[in-house]
């Protein structure tokens, strides 16, 4: 999709997500930090399961959220474990369309393997189910031949089928056929299959919240909100029924991004008078979690992506991108929030798309995008009934796998912000003395010859927050009014390896002559005791980006300022460095503001301001009276 009919759909959707008046919206707790657990690199296929998926259970497990529930107690076992040996395992993935569109079937095999190796043996039931809206290849969804799988014809159908085999109870349900039957509740005597469906719009989403109810395969009665139902006791379980929501990651033509909220539209029906599809710009999935149920948890499957602008939801083979990569939260606007940030942005970059392509539409940071505003919405139904969530990335608790081999990847800024002069990561690898390798990947029109250069990230160093010092000693540092420290770690780009434990460094700003505006930068760590000429030795690459010259900020009402917005304003950008040369409360970090000389001199004084001026009025980088960079050095 594209063109003049995207351009429309993207506008309808912006004139239907307008709050109406009387709205209240509400704001996270801002003690609320809910955790959010990345697998990058993900092990694949291995015999009968999928490696990134046990090692998403045991990045869990590690930090205190446990997959299985017994009075056994493990890594990822224990008595607030997230499932029962009993129970009714709901597997809520996309079906709707084939290739790249629909939930990875070998991670659905590696969830579906942890699910049934319970140590108090599995005796319940796994469905895999969707509601596709009959469209797509029904009633086929969930047996087609163009999956997204390393096996393109293995299906969710075909994985059942090998668990069936095994001897499990595991089936799959589309809800589709039943998407147009009104159903009323167990506890009311209709037995049925079918939907129950809310005499009244909600009044600020204007959705008439559904859900279905069913039978399984194997002959249990499951109300989606009310949990198991038992024909004998006449009574609701709804702790025996758990639910996963499996979603994969996507731009969207008309809601611009679809993930962990977005997929609820395939729990609902979009028939008997619902408007389901609608009140999504509305906010109306927040109005299903709320009033209905929140998934236990959400894995968000990122081992491909659909990361094109205009494009979306059904994503083909050739269009989809790479990333290996499993996200998983018990929050899902705090997933959709950060995981659009981290990785389908980066990677709408990565394909070549500019700012202007995704910024009203994908942009996180970005309150107006189509994206933020049903997020938002969304958010505020769950916040209005008593449930947390948030829609700030910067919250979230970041837990990433290191691996059982290798270093981990230095993990982005939690509130990334492209800066001009600097790189910015978080170091990894607690109690390991690792390196770390920058590779120059994709520098702007006049400095390509720099591409794939390499150098290492030098020793770290603390300085003062405060505009006017660098070097002196931190205690005598002055004041940084409204940021959370007066000091800041930084360190230079070398030629020679630095080992270190970066993980105790916290947030570093790496500096140089050769970090320039609108360049493209990988990072990569290396143990110590391993050779650093094996490619296989270092960890993945955390990308990090420099944003355009004298961009520096966007929204300065709350402190720090907003990220930078893809445009040099003199109310903002210059404001914004000028309120830093005075140490003004409120004015953006240092590392934002220091322009220039051509090794950044960890200064703002009145030459940065002159800069970001002359950006503004058009000047390209180095501009007029800077220096021009020299060449990089041929580092051994």
């Amino acid at each position: 999709a594209g063109g003049l009919g995207a351009l429309l759909l993207a506008l309808w959707v912006i004139a239907s997500v307008e709050p109406e008046v009387g709205v209240t919206m509400l704001t996270p707790r801002a003690d609320y930090h809910p955790d959010v657990f990345l697998v990058n690199d993900a092990r694949g296929i291995e015999p009968g399961r999928y490696g990134g998926v046990d090692d998403l259970i045991t990045l869990m497990g590690t930090n205190g959220l446990e997959w299985h529930r017994s009075t056994a107690t493990t890594l990822t076992t224990g008595p607030d474990g997230l499932i029962a040996a009993a129970a009714v395992v709901i597997l809520k993935v996309n079906a709707q369309w084939p290739q790249r569109g629909g939930t990875n079937t070998d991670v659905l095999r590696g969830v579906i393997r942890r699910i049934v190796e319970h140590p108090d043996g599995f005796a319940g039931e796994i469905v895999v189910a969707d509601n596709s809206q009959e469209f797509g290849d029904w009633p086929g969804n969930l047996d087609r031949d163009e999956s997204n799988a390393e096996d393109h014809s293995q299906s969710a159908q075909d994985v059942v089928n090998d668990f069936v085999a095994e001897g499990w109870d595991v089936s799959t349900r589309l809800w589709d056929g039943i998407r147009r039957t009104a159903a009323d509740e167990y506890d009311t005597g209709d037995m049925a299959d079918g939907y129950i469906v809310s005499d009244t719009l909600d009044p600020q989403t204007a959705i008439r919240v559904s859900y279905p109810k069913f039978q399984t395969a194997f002959g249990r009665y499951i109300s989606y909100r009310y949990g198991v139902w038992s024909a004998v006791a006449q009574t609701y379980d709804s702790d025996k029924l758990v639910v996963i929501n499996m979603p994969v990651f996507k731009t969207h033509a008309i809601y611009a991004v679809t993930a962990s909220v977005k997929n609820h539209v395939g729990l609902v029906t979009t028939s008997l008078a619902t408007d389901s599809h609608s009140a999504v710009g509305r906010g109306g999935m927040g109005s299903v979690l709320a009033d209905v149920r929140r998934p236990d948890l959400t894995i968000l499957d990122c081992i491909w992506v659909l990361a094109r602008p205009g494009s979306g939801p059904s994503a083909g083979y050739t269009i989809a991108s790479r990333r290996d990569q499993l996200v998983a939260s018990v929050d899902p606007i705090a997933l959709d929030a950060w995981a659009t940030k981290f990785i389908l942005i980066p990677q709408i970059i990565e394909n070549g798309y500019d700012y202007s392509a995704y910024h009203n539409t994908q942009d996180p940071d970005n309150p107006d995008s189509v994206f933020r505003r049903y997020l938002d919405l969304s958010m505020n139904e769950l916040l209005s009934a008593g449930i947390d969530a948030t829609n700030d990335y910067s919250a979230v608790s970041l837990h990433a796998w290191a691996g059982s081999e290798g270093p981990a990847a230095p993990l982005p800024e939690s509130f990334q912000t492209d800066k001009n002069r600097f790189l910015t990561f978080i170091g990894t690898n607690p109690g390991e003395q690792t390196a770390l390798r920058v590779t120059f990947s994709d520098l702007p029109a006049g400095f390509e010859s720099w591409n794939g250069t390499i150098m290492w990230v030098g020793a770290p160093r603390e300085i003062c927050e405060n505009a006017g010092q660098n070097s002196v000693p931190v205690d005598e540092c002055g004041p940084a009014p409204g940021l959370p420290s007066r000091t800041f770690i930084t360190a230079p780009l070398v030629c020679e390896a630095h080992y270190t434990d970066w993980s105790a460094e916290g947030t570093v700003h790496v500096y140089a002559p050769w970090i320039i505006p609108g360049g493209s930068y990988h990072i990569q760590a290396i143990q110590e005791d391993d050779d650093p000429s094996a490619e296989e030795n270092y960890s993945a690459s955390l990308i990090t980006r420099t944003g355009i010259w004298g961009d520096v900020a966007s929204d300065c009402t709350t402190s720090p300022c907003g990220p930078p917005n893809g445009a040099v304003d003199i109310t903002t950008d210059v404001t914004s460095v000028l309120d830093k040369f005075k140490n003004l409360p409120g004015a953006p970090l240092k590392a934002r503001c220091d322009l220039e000389p051509e090794l950044v001199d960890h200064l703002v004084n009145i030459t940065d301001v002159t800069y970001c001026l002359g950006a503004f009025l058009g000047d390209t980088y180095p501009g007029p009276g800077f220096p021009a960079p020299t060449d990089p050095p041929v580092c051994p």
